[in-house]
């Protein structure tokens, strides 16, 4: 799939190389401990930039992904990681409900004074802030920032945390909070910029169990009128509103030649044309076949590879009318 990503649209690639790299995982590794927590967003954090163009801050993308809406920005800034980061953490503080000072005030009335002890190994490894609502990392080449929305007005502590305890245990995070991801990486102190990817939902619906089922489809859009891989089930698909652009992955068990000949078969009888591909430029591994087909303005390129008795398809297509 490496090489397929450099026809894949950006905002495409950078969404489903983050969710294959572990968003869905972050609040487990928050449990696990300090050093989980920090080496897990910070590879999430690498993962996704590595895909993402690194020119100006762009405007905000509306990204839907099995079935949920992610709002997602790329880009660089002069400004550095840590200025980067405290813009972000400043944000964060204005929407975490007020829940800092209650814990604070709790601390204040129980101690004499306003501070709260963590545990050492995260305030030697992590930024928290005393709600627990803000999780940060920073060096001066590298930063990641994870914060919920719980907004501006009052929220009581006790029944937000009750709120996120249920969410993570039934994988339905649908009106806990919303999510804010802000990671920032440079290549070296004396660098120019500073390059930034963030994510963010918006009243979203995330229910994880819907998202990846462990049978039957994932939720998402099919594309009209292409014919899909016979046998196997669809686990991933995005695709990027207001463009023509759309990413889906398909696995199972039949077989790689099938699945080959099926589509090359079904494709064609649906009126599109198989174009010759010059795989020496496209440094494809054994077992991988490219197929690259159009009809008029559409395109669709299929990448099918077979790993471990599994076949795994994926799907890049550009339709005729942006996608609403």
């Amino acid at each position: 799939m490496r090489n397929l990503m450099t026809y894949a649209p950006n905002a495409i690639r950078v969404l489903a190389v983050a969710f294959v790299a572990g968003n869905i995982t972050l609040a487990v590794a928050v449990k696990a401990g300090a050093d989980s927590t920090r080496e897990g967003l910070r590879s999430f954090g690498r993962s996704v930039l590595r895909y993402a163009d690194g020119r100006t801050l762009n405007q905000t993308r509306a990204v839907s992904f099995n079935g949920a809406d992610i709002r997602m920005v790329t880009g660089s800034t002069q400004d550095s990681v840590r200025q980067v980061l405290d813009f972000y953490a400043a944000r964060c503080r204005e929407i975490d409900g007020g829940m800092s000072e209650q814990v604070l005030d709790q601390a204040q009335r129980r101690t004499g004074r306003r501070a709260v002890t963590l545990p050492r190994e995260l305030t030697d490894t992590l930024d928290v802030n005393a709600a627990g609502t803000l999780i940060r990392f920073t060096t001066d080449t590298e930063g990641m920032l994870v914060c919920f929305d719980a907004g501006r007005q009052p929220t009581n502590y006790a029944q937000f945390i009750q709120r996120m305890v249920r969410a993570v245990e039934s994988g339905n995070l649908t009106g806990a909070a919303d999510f804010r991801y802000v990671y920032a990486s440079r290549l070296s102190t004396n660098a120019e910029s500073t390059h930034v990817v963030g994510f963010w939902t918006e009243n979203t619906a995330l229910n994880i169990p819907q998202m990846f089922p462990t049978t039957g489809d994932a939720q998402g859009r099919a594309v009209p009128g292409l014919p899909r891989p016979q046998g196997l089930r669809r686990v991933l698909a995005a695709y990027e509103r207001g463009t023509p652009y759309s990413y889906t992955t398909f696995l199972g068990r039949t077989s790689s030649a099938a699945i080959e000949a099926q589509l090359r078969r079904d494709m064609v009888s649906a009126g599109w044309q198989l174009l010759t591909t010059r795989r020496s430029d496209l440094r494809l591994r054994s077992g991988e076949h490219l197929l690259n087909f159009e009809r008029g303005s559409e395109s669709v390129i299929f990448h099918v590879t077979h790993d471990r008795g599994e076949t795994s398809v994926v799907q890049l297509s550009e339709e005729a009318t942006p996608i609403r």
